[in-house]
């Protein structure tokens, strides 16, 4: 994990966030956001109703998440190919 954090830090700080976020609201349908430039801060936006499950929920998508950005190539990989593919799809709209 150190590693992958180290590697992110240095293309970007605060980049590391972004393993978590982009999962989060990918596969688990949750919202957060990276609290500021260069910030290891990650915010939650839940709704003011949270329910018991949907407490749950969240702590397992986080736990889910944060388990992931420890297997390498794993979440840094996914992480790669998104950004990449978004950078493209960017360049070929213009």
């Amino acid at each position: 994990l150190k590693a992958a954090w180290a590697m992110l830090e240095a293309a970007n700080k605060g980049l590391f966030c972004q393993m978590i976020t982009i999962p989060l609201f990918k596969e688990h349908h949750i919202l957060t956001q990276v609290a500021g430039h260069g910030m290891n801060v990650v915010k939650l936006l839940p709704p003011l109703n949270l329910t018991q499950k949907d407490r749950d929920h969240i702590v397992n998508a986080f736990d889910k998440a944060i388990a992931d950005t420890h297997q390498i190539p794993g979440s840094i990989w996914d992480l790669g190919k998104n950004l990449a593919s978004h950078a493209l799809k960017s360049k070929k709209s213009h």
